[in-house]
């Protein structure tokens, strides 16, 4: 691992796999965790960059950046749905979320845990974007304003039946125009 802090040399640091996975899985939303190195007093990081084997997925290599409440960074900040739209309660449609996460720049000590997202309001066919949230104070936004972050989509069998239903028509094969030899 590397450790890049405030006026000093990038660091590499070494570390047991299972206390890192520990590390990050308690790590607040934006990955920050507190680092104790030997003799030092604790440090706070967060997940700069993780590098991956592209076929077994295994860590490879993680830089960790230090940081304080007043530095203003640039993090990934989860996205959480709150409530369930019309249409998904009844089993009409389901809501989809192509975006997990939000860019975002702030101070440190602004950094939300999570982004709540309400979205009981959406109706079929209809979508969430990033530039509809209304963010904290302090915080900017910095992923691409048109990025859908939820939509609700009409279920594929409910909307061919209610097609079918429509025209008159059924799913069976037709025999007309067939003929027995």
């Amino acid at each position: 691992m590397a450790l890049i802090r405030k006026g000093e040399s990038t660091q590499m640091i070494q570390a047991q796999l299972a206390d890192l996975r520990k590390a990050v899985q308690d790590a607040h939303g934006v990955g920050k965790f507190d680092l104790v190195l030997d003799k030092d007093k604790p440090c706070s990081v967060i997940v700069q960059e993780v590098s991956r084997d592209s076929v077994s997925r295994q860590l490879l290599h993680m830089t960790l950046m230090e940081v304080h409440d007043g530095d203003v960074v640039k993090v990934d900040v989860p996205l959480v749905a709150a409530g369930v739209p019309d249409a998904v309660d009844k089993n009409l449609a389901t809501l989809t979320a192509p975006t997990t996460h939000l860019k975002i720049r702030c101070k440190m000590k602004d950094a939300p845990e999570s982004i709540e997202v309400d979205v009981s309001g959406l109706q079929e066919g209809e979508s969430l974007s990033a530039g509809d949230l209304v963010l904290p104070k302090g915080v900017e936004l910095l992923s691409s304003p048109d990025a859908t972050l939820f939509s609700v989509q009409k279920l594929r069998q409910m909307s061919e039946a209610s097609a079918e239903a429509e025209a008159g028509t059924s799913a069976e094969p037709s025999s007309e125009g067939l003929s027995e030899s």
